[in-house]
């Protein structure tokens, strides 16, 4: 009768070491801004692509992961310690599956950017994000919802690549 607790004891165990040990799953580690900077500023977006929303939805959900999940201030640029440059190199969207009358079936939206954080004081680049590719699928007419999600996404994987490793 109480066998259903004995199953999951292993289980229990298991993510109590893990949370013990500082383990986290990579969408809520925390990060750290080079030098141990804590105020920052988005100096720039850069968006070649055609689409309005794209540019402002990705300010704001940098700002919303990295301020969730790091001891970040967004501060004024004169009161920053370091400036965050963002360049959005592609969005695209198409067919990434068709059917056997070659009806698309699945499509994709691709995001791909670059980003750099400078010292605002010395000008140096004191970490860059190398190339961050994130692709998001959907069907029927759900194009715009891909896209929020890849920009989602997009910020996610800016900031992993900013976490404390132990």
């Amino acid at each position: 009768m109480w066998s259903f607790p004995k199953r999951f004891i292993p289980a229990i165990l298991i993510l109590a070491v893990l949370a013990g040990c500082g383990y986290h799953f990579s969408s809520t580690s925390p990060i750290v801004l080079p030098g141990n900077h804590r105020l920052l500023y988005l100096d720039r977006v850069t968006d070649p692509t055609t689409e309005a929303w794209l540019e402002p939805a990705l300010r704001s959900e940098i700002r919303d992961e990295f301020t969730r999940r790091g001891e970040v201030r967004w501060v004024p640029r004169e009161e920053a310690e370091t400036l965050m440059r963002v360049t959005i190199r592609g969005y695209s969207a198409g067919s990434s599956f068709k059917g056997r009358d070659d009806k698309t079936v699945r499509r994709s939206v691709t995001l791909i950017l670059t980003a750099e954080m400078v010292d605002a004081v010395s000008g140096h680049v004191i970490w860059t994000s190398g190339e961050v590719v994130v692709q998001e699928s959907f069907t029927g007419d759900d194009e715009r919802e891909a896209g929020h999600k890849a920009v989602d996404l997009a910020a996610e994987r800016l900031a992993d690549g900013l976490q404390q490793t132990f």
